[in-house]
């Protein structure tokens, strides 16, 4: 059964204010030295709508359409993603210097993939300092396709292996997920600034805080 969900006005205002939040950071950091944290807003986000419809979706069915999911996210973002990245390499090979392009197109092939996030933590990138690339800003949507990947499996697993004791199981994943990967965020952001801000692992607690508000917030019965 298809479920048509509401827009959330709330949801929307809350995501206009994370854009602007990262705008006024981009281009007057001294404004809004904090700005950047509408990303970790969006972050939370995503775990609560993505996490809310899979929910749905295991209570009516007790299943989730693996291939029906990520053919709904390819849809939606790979296209225009590809058109920026593609004519953002285009345009490298006239105005970027030679001995620069092969990172140039290193991190086009790491965003089309979406595994930029990895690419940028591999090289000790500073997000806060020095040149960035045209293609920087990817790490935040490789991130999200990889919650976007592995989320629904682990989902489906637990569904099929605790069956009617399910949401006792993703509650527990989800709270042991969230708490550990925040505890690690704040030992990268120590140990290893530039790894902690890119590194998939120390952003789980986002998504994971906005699956368990979806989890408690839609009292489904799973």
């Amino acid at each position: 059964m298809s479920i048509s969900r509401p827009i959330r006005k709330d949801i929307q205002a809350l995501r206009a204010v994370a854009v602007l939040m990262v705008v006024i950071f981009h281009l007057w950091p001294n404004r809004l030295t904090g700005g950047f944290a509408g990303v970790d807003v969006f972050f939370v986000i995503s775990g609560f709508l993505i996490s809310g419809s899979l929910f749905e979706e295991l209570a009516d069915s007790s299943r989730i359409k693996l291939a029906k999911f990520w053919a709904r996210r390819v849809r939606r973002l790979l296209p225009a993603a590809l058109l920026v990245i593609s004519l953002t390499a285009i345009v490298s090979l006239f105005v970027v210097p030679a001995f620069t392009r092969q990172t140039f197109f290193g991190e086009a092939i790491a965003s089309t993939f979406y595994f930029e996030n990895w690419q940028l933590a591999a090289s000790a990138t500073n997000y806060f300092g020095g040149e960035p690339s045209p293609f920087q800003h990817y790490w935040s949507l490789a991130v999200e396709e990889q919650f976007y990947l592995v989320w629904p499996v682990l989902l489906t697993l637990l569904a099929v292996t605790f069956k009617r004791r399910s949401r006792r199981a993703i509650s527990a994943l989800l709270i042991l997920a969230t708490v550990g990967s925040f505890t690690y965020s704040i030992y990268l952001s120590y140990a290893q600034p530039s790894l902690a801000y890119f590194n998939t692992f120390g952003r789980v607690w986002e998504f994971g805080i906005g699956a368990l508000v979806a989890l408690l917030g839609h009292h489904i019965r799973l």
